[in-house]
């Protein structure tokens, strides 16, 4: 992401689209040129996409996952799915962790570590959550000693499961 993504512009239109409840993150929409039909088929990826401007222009600085996994906050603006994990990823001794947003906004984190360091950690992102959420948001944080998927979905660290969006 330093130096941000370049989107072919001879076949692909990708348009930001402001997003007024995840703050300063735009939206991903993708047009194909390159089928040649009408009407012209544009794709809302959900993607929640960080910018740089290059003079008047805006340019994908990094794709920060998708909207429907952002954390909504109590007062309805949403946190970007990167903000997390981008905040949790400082915690040493974490190997893994799963949050899940309930739809009564409490959050649910699960994480894995060695036996020794649990309770640091626990506190660390119980204090770390608290700040980025707010303290009006319930956290439950637990650690596991093995965080299994679901099934064969695909592994998803943030999940929200807040309806309405």
């Amino acid at each position: 992401g330093a130096d941000g993504y370049i989107v072919s512009n001879s076949g692909i239109i990708a348009e930001l689209v402001p997003e007024p409840s995840v703050h300063d993150r735009y939206r991903l929409v993708m047009t194909n040129l390159d089928l040649r039909v009408s009407p012209m088929i544009r794709f809302d990826t959900g993607d929640l996409v960080s910018v740089r401007r290059d003079g008047e222009a805006l340019g994908i600085r990094a794709i920060e996952g998708r909207r429907i996994d952002a954390i909504v906050l109590s007062d309805g603006n949403e946190l970007s799915p990167y903000r997390v994990t981008d905040a949790l990823r400082d915690v040493s001794g974490v190997r893994r962790f799963r949050i899940v947003q309930q739809q009564n906004l409490a959050v649910d984190v699960e994480f894995e570590s060695s036996p020794s360091d649990r309770q640091r950690i626990g506190a660390e992102i119980s204090s770390l959550l608290g700040r980025l959420l707010g303290d009006d948001i319930e956290l439950d944080v637990r650690f596991t000693d093995e965080i299994l998927s679901d099934g064969l979905r695909k592994f998803r660290p943030i999940e929200s499961r807040v309806s309405g969006r």
